[in-house]
């Protein structure tokens, strides 16, 4: 969630430069807006992003844009709010004339391109630049699930680790939203196998938050893979999926495992 917030504030400040500009104007400190600075720095920030979108996608296999559920969902979210405006820009065009109420109070014409604008700002933002940030904490998350790994011992035939348990509120007190929580298994041993682990997710007091199975996961020797579970959502992108969520964060965990060779 962190690297989703950086990557909003970044993608804010042409937008932000561009505002001020207008408000300046308005305020009589300039004659026109400065729409060039702000443009050309959105374009040097997506030129920027499609380098770390192209790095991302080679560098870990993930696909360069996201799947059609997402893409078609962002299109209804955005459709929805810019819908929302239309109609209120509707209705308060209908009072204003009725009324005979100056332009200078409701300029229907300008509500058009003003909502124009944040819809389609709306749509950039969650369908490439949000995606980025998403991509950004996964390749973390599976950085620190490997290293994890590593320093792990392999004395055990299943090797199990938790790289995640946040949730999706910027804030740090005062927020209700679950918890989500990702968690890795490596096959240690030099045969295929298929996986089912039994996982204790407790907080900070452990107290047993969740027992949750995974569903059966086949890895090949050396393998490593996030655990899946009923609560995963198979239509959402690799880089927004989860293994379960827990109304607390997760702070220690226990593991029980069974493995069979693949039929």
């Amino acid at each position: 969630m962190v690297y989703v917030a950086i990557v909003a504030i970044i993608f804010c400040i042409p937008f932000i430069w561009a505002l001020w500009s207008m408000i300046d104007v308005r305020n009589g400190k300039r004659e026109k807006s400065n729409w060039k600075g702000p443009l050309l720095l959105f374009i040097l920030l997506t030129a920027i992003s499609a380098v770390v979108n192209s790095y991302l996608s080679l560098s870990f296999n993930l696909p360069f844009f996201q799947n059609r559920f997402s893409i078609i969902t962002g299109l209804i979210v955005v459709g929805v709010l810019w819908g929302i405006m239309a109609i209120i820009n509707v209705v308060a065009t209908i009072i204003s004339r009725r009324k005979n109420l100056s332009k200078a109070l409701h300029n229907p014409k300008v509500v058009w391109i003003i909502s124009g604008a944040i819809g389609g700002a709306l749509l950039v933002f969650l369908l490439w630049f949000m995606p980025i940030g998403q991509k950004i904490a996964y390749t973390v998350n599976l950085n620190n699930a490997v290293s994890e790994m590593e320093d792990s011992s392999e004395t055990e035939d299943i090797s199990l680790v938790q790289v995640l348990s946040e949730d999706d509120c910027l804030r740090r007190r005062g927020c209700d939203h679950e918890y989500n929580n990702v968690f890795y298994v490596r096959n240690n041993l030099d045969q295929p196998k298929e996986i089912q682990v039994k996982i204790r997710a407790l907080n900070d007091n452990k107290e047993v938050l969740r027992i949750i199975d995974s569903q059966i996961i086949e890895l090949e020797p050396g393998d490593m893979q996030m655990i899946t579970t009923e609560e995963t959502n198979d239509s959402a992108n690799i880089w927004g999926q989860y293994s379960f969520t827990t109304e607390e964060q997760v702070a220690y965990y226990q593991y029980n495992f069974r493995h069979r060779n693949p039929e």
